[in-house]
């Protein structure tokens, strides 16, 4: 699998060097104050609510996914960050495992995955991909708005930026989350944050993102259609007889059907990020 050409993992920490992150309620609470008295006054003034955080790293932990992990937010002083949850609006990517069946069979049938071994093995890319995006700190701009989740720490709807760079448009971009999810319950998105766009318009650009990533076969897409001896040759990185995923047809239609003649490409080759 080609690896993508940006970014490193200086800004992942462990969860084991945050022993402490397992704070109260009240703590917690107490450590957001200055956020949430932000989001408060913002609220109060008659506009969305949105409190955005910088300075955030990202903490390894085994329950991370790629559109879902634990993160290390900054507090009031030195020495009191909290670690919370985060899970992206919008976007939904691949399982990571397969503890979820009828959520890894739907995801399957979205992209038309040859197998669930496929789905689990691009969340596994998907996951990856975060990490190296998020690796060298970023913004999340949140709600406050419950995601639910399986763990007691408790999660979040958010979204997340690098350097104005929104990390679930990313995802989609590079094939690797489906425009499916949480819209938040705000009429615009975090002007302050660089979004600056109508909650609902942002569906329009993931749209258009998702279209380019099908159109080029990114990610999830490279598989898409792709059955029996052709998904072996995809596997091996290699098109072969069968033609890989540049010779193959694309669910929608673009021109005659086909993205380009037959040739030997790795997949999934996600190549650079694209960022919008």
């Amino acid at each position: 699998m080609a690896e993508w050409q940006w970014g490193g993992h200086a800004g992942v920490r462990s969860a084991g060097q945050h022993r402490g992150m397992m704070k109260s309620p009240m703590s917690m609470l107490f450590a957001l104050g200055g956020w949430l008295a932000v989001a408060g006054a913002t609220a109060a003034a008659g506009e969305a609510p949105w409190t955005m955080i910088g300075g955030c790293s990202l903490v390894a932990w085994e329950g991370n996914d790629g559109d879902s992990f634990l993160v290390e937010c900054p507090g009031q002083k030195p020495g009191k960050e909290v670690s919370r949850v985060f899970r992206l609006y919008y976007v939904d990517t691949p399982e990571s495992e397969d503890s979820l069946p009828e959520r890894l069979e739907e995801q399957r049938a979205y992209w038309d995955l040859p197998d669930i071994r496929t789905v689990v093995k691009m969340g596994e890319a998907a996951k990856r991909f975060s990490r190296q995006f998020l690796a060298g700190g970023f913004c999340v701009h949140t709600l406050w708005e419950d995601a639910m989740g399986r763990t007691a720490m408790g999660r979040q709807f958010a979204m997340v930026s690098v350097d104005g760079n929104d990390l679930g448009l990313a995802l989609v971009r590079n094939g690797l989350a489906r425009v499916y999810g949480k819209t938040p319950e705000a009429e615009v998105l975090d002007g302050a944050g660089g979004y600056r766009s109508g909650a609902g318009d942002w569906w329009g650009r993931l749209r258009q993102a998702e279209a380019l990533a099908k159109r080029e076969r990114k990610g999830c897409w490279a598989y898409s259609g792709v059955k029996g001896a052709r998904h072996a040759a995809v596997e091996r990185g290699n098109a072969g007889s069968g033609g890989g995923a540049g010779g193959s047809p694309v669910a929608g239609g673009h021109g005659r059907g086909t993205v380009g003649p037959r040739r030997r490409a790795p997949l999934p080759a996600f190549g650079e990020l694209v960022r919008e």
